[in-house]
């Protein structure tokens, strides 16, 4: 399993060994907020150990994806606790490259910090662990996102990492990242 470490936080890939931690995080993820969208809420943990789990890592390995699905890996954005109760504070989504379709819609990545800890930077943290392995993995030479209008900080987020605003309807707004940086 992939895993990215810079100091108290850390990055790593879905993990069935944090089935317990990633179940209670994602019971808290609405089915859609701010355009992120959370198809398993409400599901209980025998679905997620029976069916989410198993579906998700799949999805990963590109195995079994429905027609116009491509290989997508969550990532969970972990703090490191001195006590070993390390807690899951966001979970970023991450599409190993796109269609034409998902560049006009949903890009590369989307991403959920818990309430409880937004406003802490910690959008900051987790894209600035994604990025090298997006960097990796992802094909294009942009990591595009789409976002919606009046979601000013995720707009904020991915401009402070340079992304441009390459286009914009009235409902979204799509940005882009540049790779190149992250693959030296």
């Amino acid at each position: 399993m992939f895993e990215e470490v810079s100091d108290q936080y850390y990055l790593r890939a879905l993990d069935p060994k944090d089935l317990d931690s990633i179940y209670n995080f994602m019971n808290l993820v609405p089915a859609n907020t701010n355009g992120f969208q959370n198809p398993d809420a409400g599901k209980s943990l025998a679905d997620w150990e029976s069916e989410v789990l198993p579906r998700l890592l799949k999805e990963a390995a590109g195995i079994d994806l429905k027609p116009n699905r491509v290989p997508q890996t969550y990532y969970f954005l972990w703090e490191a606790k001195p006590e070993g109760e390390d807690q899951i504070l966001a979970l970023f989504k991450l599409r190993h490259h796109l269609t034409p379709e998902l560049k006009l819609g949903g890009g590369h990545v989307g991403y959920f910090v818990h309430p409880d800890f937004r406003s802490q930077g910690l959008g900051t943290r987790g894209l600035e662990l994604l990025l090298p392995v997006a960097a990796h993995l992802v094909p294009e030479d942009h990591l595009y996102a789409a976002m919606e209008v009046d979601n000013r900080a995720s707009q904020a987020l991915f401009a402070h990492f340079g992304a441009e605003i390459w286009q914009q309807t009235e409902q979204d707004v799509f940005m882009r990242i540049d790779l190149s940086p992250f693959r030296e």
